[in-house]
């Protein structure tokens, strides 16, 4: 049975809830949003007539997202929300295509985790290599479907109604951009839920290259690291990424490329490693702080002006770190805690994120940073709900051991 034809197929759209439900990140919204849906049978107008081949997909649209720590802001699509629900479905059904990909193609893949392409690296021997590691600018949407086709087809090659209805999607070149319709290239739309499988498609040839060739190497999106034994080998690697990526059309991020010698750090996916010590990288440790520097300094304006009690204020800051850290309302989220704790084995970072959220718990106090401000004590700091990263950390650790 092709694909298409499963979108028929109520006990295949039962299996995708019961993934979704154990699997995915939902909220108890989306849960009941799901079942409901689900239950309901409310995908069958759609996918009859995309079985018939009558459907025509609509324009998504377009919108314009803050960057993490950056000012410059970047494009997500999004389909209507049965077209979203349905393409969900079909990205579930697209992982028995998984095969396709080599072991070191780690991003969006089922039961393959960031701690095995980083366990997987470490593992390998690389203190005494040199590395390169790459970052593609605005990768997803930089994609050029006319080179993506061919290789599409190739892997959906049993699947001919499955590529036509992709194709089709892929090639409209058409988005709706402040209620206005736009024409635009769009690449293969992040954000969108057959984006993902798509992008790994897009980079096989240069993944299957450095795994047929036994080189240490891993890519996690558009992240690219590579190892080499010399100075001579490390350049040939990179010199052949860049020429891969410049014949697909792809832009090299400037600012996030890195060399490193044997026993330099170096740093992948938001983390660390130097020597045996996996810790957060700078630019992770950076961008959290910033964000409890600039959260604080608006929970501060709005105490000011609202005239609330400092302790409510600092509550308000821990409650904010608190669902960011751990989501202790939603345990099935992906939460930060859950994206490093498992990799890291040392707390250094964690500790100065600590240091630095109490710190401006008690700068609520005052706006400045003052000897006053620490007659709100430590301990008081934890009735108010305080969790210290540290402290769960350990926990995280202690339990992972049982």
């Amino acid at each position: 049975m092709d694909i298409l034809s499963e979108l028929l197929n109520k006990d295949k759209w039962n299996e995708f809830l019961e993934y979704k439900l154990t699997k995915s990140h939902l909220n108890k919204t989306e849960e009941t949003f799901l079942k409901q849906y689900v239950a309901q049978e409310k995908y069958l107008s759609i996918a009859q007539k995309i079985d018939a081949g009558s459907y025509v997909f609509s324009a998504p649209i377009k919108t314009l997202i803050n960057k993490s720590g950056s000012t410059k802001k970047r494009a997500v699509y999004s389909f209507s929300e049965d077209e979203n629900i349905v393409l969900k479905f079909i990205s579930f059904c697209l992982y028995k295509y998984d095969y396709v990909f080599c072991p070191s193609t780690y991003a969006f893949r089922r039961n393959i985790t960031v701690k095995q392409a980083f366990n997987n690296i470490i593992k390998s021997g690389v203190d005494n290599k040199f590395s390169y590691k790459l970052d593609i600018s605005n990768y997803f949407n930089s994609i050029n479907i006319n080179l993506l086709l061919p290789k599409l087809k190739a892997v959906l090659n049993k699947d001919a109604r499955l590529y036509d209805l992709l194709k089709t999607i892929l090639t409209l070149n058409k988005s709706v951009y402040n209620g206005e319709v736009i024409t635009e290239e769009r690449g293969v739309m992040a954000g969108t839920p057959t984006s993902t499988f798509l992008a790994n498609i897009y980079l096989l040839d240069l993944d299957n290259y450095f795994y047929n060739a036994n080189v240490t190497y891993a890519r996690y999106s558009d992240d690219i690291i590579v190892f080499g034994q010399s100075e001579t080998e490390i350049n040939k690697h990179k010199d052949y990424i860049l020429e891969c990526l410049t014949k697909m059309n792809l832009v090299v991020n400037p600012a996030k490329v890195c060399l490193t010698k044997p026993h330099e750090k170096w740093t992948y996916l938001g983390f660390s490693y130097h020597d045996g010590v996996v810790d957060l990288s700078e630019v992770t440790l950076k961008k959290i702080k910033d964000k409890i520097r600039r959260k604080a300094r608006a929970i501060y304006r709005w105490k000011v002006k609202n005239q609330k009690e400092t302790l409510h204020a600092a509550k308000v800051l821990i409650r904010v770190f608190n669902n960011k850290f751990y989501r202790l309302n939603n345990t099935k989220d992906l939460t930060w805690s859950k994206w490093f704790f498992p990799i890291i084995n040392t707390s250094n970072s964690l500790k100065l994120i600590d240091k630095h959220l109490v710190q401006y718990v008690r700068f609520l106090s005052s706006g400045k940073f003052t000897k006053q401000n620490y007659n709100l004590t430590y301990k008081k700091i934890k009735t108010l709900g305080y969790k210290s990263l540290v402290h769960e950390y350990y926990k995280f650790r202690q339990n992972e051991q049982v």
